[in-house]
């Protein structure tokens, strides 16, 4: 791969990448500072949701790279000459790939579901879509009544 096509497909993956945290408004500081807090879990779901995408196309790669090999054996074979071992998630876990795959996206979408069952989305962006979020406590704010003369 040429330096011109990494900076291409890398130029390309981040637009896709900041439309879609710009979409999700994690980008808020009142978001930030929710997750900072551990108030607001918006930016960890969004992240979520983004492993689990990206596993769903590594197993997707995975199928279409097996069969790929599968009919053109001999030459990628012959291209591709490794030396030494290399050791991945799956063969750690000793299991094939496609289940170490499927289960850490259950495992993660587990996660997400229940991230978002404990506190929706819609709560924490706010009623104003700006991340900032109304406090859990039903106490009013203290007031300065005390120190204005009558």
């Amino acid at each position: 791969m040429s330096v011109l096509n990494a900076i291409l497909i890398g130029l390309a993956t981040g637009m896709v990448f900041g439309f879609a945290l710009e979409k999700s408004r994690v980008f808020e500081p009142g978001v930030i500072v929710g997750q900072m807090q551990l108030r607001n879990f918006l930016m960890l779901k969004i992240f979520l949701a983004a492993v689990i995408t990206g596993l769903i196309f590594i197993l997707l790669g995975g199928v279409a790279g097996a069969l790929t090999y599968g009919y053109f054996d001999a030459p990628i074979t012959a291209f591709f000459a490794e030396k030494g071992d290399k050791v991945g998630f799956d063969q750690l876990l000793g299991l094939p790939f496609w289940m170490a795959a499927i289960a850490s996206a259950l495992l993660l979408a587990a996660l997400l579901w229940s991230l978002e069952s404990w506190q929706s989305w819609h709560a924490e962006t706010g009623a104003d879509g700006d991340g900032l979020m109304q406090p859990r406590s039903n106490h009013t704010a203290p007031t300065n009544a005390h120190l204005t003369r009558t």
